[in-house]
């Protein structure tokens, strides 16, 4: 049997909602996030996986509740560790880092990750999953580097998702609510 995915970004975060780089600090949802959330447990709720997984940050373990019950939460999938950058807009981020943070490519942070430190993390925890259906509520960086190495380049919308069996690097599904049906 594989390990079959339906990976889910959270919901909008007080930090998404004021545009600014978010990555380890703990912010909550906004009040659009609260109803995404719901929107989420509308239309994926009746979901029976094997196991439900959140990131142990609120704007993730939240989403989670909200959307599919009491999730197992879990540090490996934070979201990518952006050190000084971390809480600035967009627009105040230095244009050295800017670039290759949207490439997403051979970024490093100033006091945080890199992409390769990154991904191998996320990577670790979805090798650790044991055969079965799977719902993990992650963040944006999460579903960035998993959609790569499934051929997606695109940044997933707040509540957008992946399903994908893990071990074959099969894409079965995505959903983005920032893109065109």
């Amino acid at each position: 049997m594989s390990v079959i995915v339906r990976l889910v970004r959270h919901a909008e975060s007080e930090g998404n909602r004021e545009k600014k780089l978010v990555g380890w600090l703990d912010l909550p949802l906004s009040e659009r996030g609260l109803r995404q959330a719901e929107a989420l447990r509308d239309a994926l709720g009746n979901l029976k996986p094997e196991s439900l997984w959140s990131s142990d940050l609120t704007r993730a373990v939240h989403t989670a509740r909200i959307a599919f019950g009491e999730p197992v939460q879990d540090a490996a999938i934070r979201e990518m560790d952006f050190g000084e950058l971390d809480g600035l807009t967009f627009d105040r981020i230095p244009s050295e880092y800017l670039a290759p943070l949207l490439k997403f490519g051979d970024f490093q942070s100033p006091g945080g990750e890199s992409i390769a430190v990154f991904q191998r993390r996320v990577f670790a925890f979805f090798d650790s999953l044991p055969a079965g259906e799977h719902v993990v509520v992650a963040h944006g960086g999460v579903l960035r580097v998993v959609g790569a190495l499934l051929g997606i380049s695109r940044y997933a919308g707040n509540t957008g998702w992946l399903r994908f069996r893990w071990h074959e690097r099969e894409l079965l599904e995505s959903w983005d609510p920032e893109q065109p049906s």
